[in-house]
């Protein structure tokens, strides 16, 4: 199944996340890339990269208001959990089984943010959602 928009990515970052082990206190770096499309204004994109085997990279696709609103104030329920950390901000992902707790610079999630902003502000996302390409996606995942 591919789960990729079928366009270019229109803004891309690559970013330092800290894995947090709750138990032992220690934070492991990984390489996020954080991937925007255009045609896809509601979602960004996370693409950890725990190594030089692009095979093991893992995809998350999180709503971009829900990042942007957890960097002034926590919010999210379930899978996806964003809350401000002093000049950090913490991402909590989960699915059955599974509960991991990143960290990541505010600084550098904000730039992000503000550049995807500035291609399709907050409220206009509508007008520029592909609507083609998702049903597409989703039709190759059915076949």
């Amino acid at each position: 199944m591919n789960s990729l928009p079928a366009m270019r990515p229109t803004v891309r970052r690559n970013v330092v996340f800290h894995r947090h082990d709750d138990v032992t206190g220690m934070s492991i770096p990984v390489p996020v890339e954080l991937i925007y499309y255009r045609g896809d204004p509601y979602a960004v994109h996370l693409m950890f990269k725990p190594g030089q085997d692009t095979s093991r990279d893992v995809r998350w696709v999180v709503s971009r208001d829900l990042l942007a609103a957890g960097t002034f104030a926590p919010t999210g329920e379930g899978d996806v959990q964003v809350e401000p950390a002093g000049i950090r901000v913490n991402i909590r992902l989960s699915n059955p089984g599974m509960s991991a707790r990143f960290s990541v610079a505010g600084h550098m999630l904000d730039r992000f943010l503000d550049d995807t902003f500035l291609l399709v502000s907050q409220g206009s996302e509508a007008a520029e959602y592909d609507l083609d390409s998702a049903l597409d996606a989703l039709l190759d995942g059915a076949a």
